[in-house]
């Protein structure tokens, strides 16, 4: 028995049709009815095909490792790497993230450390009260020079004044968190999810059931490739940024400790 007439069957032993099939696993019913007449070229790749094939078995109760390794052993290429299809999106427009761009938090944190400053020199700065004339019952005599000021400490003869200190502005340190934390609910549906890290470090791959969550962390990059976009909701370093595309699109997204 071929791999689509093994779904099919267990389908239909299931009492489930293609539409109800479609609705669960959130794969479009053609790529449903494609599968069952073991024509797998709508799945984007092997490695797209492989988690439609597991995901569709478990949803009308077929072995779902069986059908994989069948379809390893007589459709998949000994050497196929995955290829993204054409619905995947990218999701580097859509939070407003360049690799390059300026890093504003850096700008926004130096200017206040500039501001503070100034604003402490000014406070701190002696005011002369006036305008700088002695009082004429305090003047020195006419043509005596380095009359002591009253009150005033008198200097050595040949020592130099002694140097007023200044006092130092306030600095404002920055302090940002360290590291990248990405946080995946699946809010709408349940979803094929695989989580990476640093050079590919693998940190999840699997199904996430609606109203479920999972949270990836990584000292440099956390990189998603999610199986229905528009089932999930994402929250990158504290703020919540959505869904990263529309319901049954496959979708890959990155991020960084400066994101989003």
């Amino acid at each position: 028995m071929t791999i689509g007439e093994t779904l099919a069957s267990a389908r239909q032993a299931a009492g489930l049709s293609l539409e109800q099939v479609a609705e669960r696993t959130r794969i479009r019913r053609t790529v449903v009815a494609a599968i069952e007449h073991d024509d797998f070229s709508h799945c984007g790749g092997d490695f797209y095909a492989r988690g439609h094939l597991r995901t569709i078995a478990r949803t009308v109760g077929a072995d779902a490792e069986a059908v994989v390794r069948q379809y390893d052993d007589e459709i998949a290429s000994a050497e196929s790497a995955p290829r993204p299809p054409s619905e995947v999106v990218d999701l580097d427009a859509a939070v407003g993230r360049r690799r390059h761009a300026v890093n504003w938090s850096n700008v926004l944190v130096a200017s206040l450390v500039v501001v503070v400053g100034y604003a402490g020199f000014s406070l701190l700065r002696p005011s002369d009260g006036g305008t700088g004339t002695a009082p004429a019952g305090n003047a020195a005599p006419a043509g005596v020079t380095g009359a002591p000021t009253p009150g005033a400490t008198p200097t050595p003869s040949g020592a130099a004044p002694a140097a007023t200190p200044t006092r130092k502005p306030p600095v404002v340190a920055a302090n940002p968190d360290a590291g990248v934390r990405v946080v995946v609910a699946a809010t709408a549906g349940q979803c094929w999810l695989r989580a990476t890290g640093e050079d590919g470090k693998r940190l999840f791959e699997g199904i996430v059931a609606k109203g479920e969550s999972r949270q990836f962390t990584d000292a440099e990059v956390v990189s998603l490739l999610v199986g229905d976009a528009g089932a999930v909701s994402l929250t990158v370093n504290g703020k919540q940024i959505g869904a990263p595309g529309a319901r049954g699109e496959i979708a890959r997204a990155q991020f960084t400790p400066e994101d989003p």
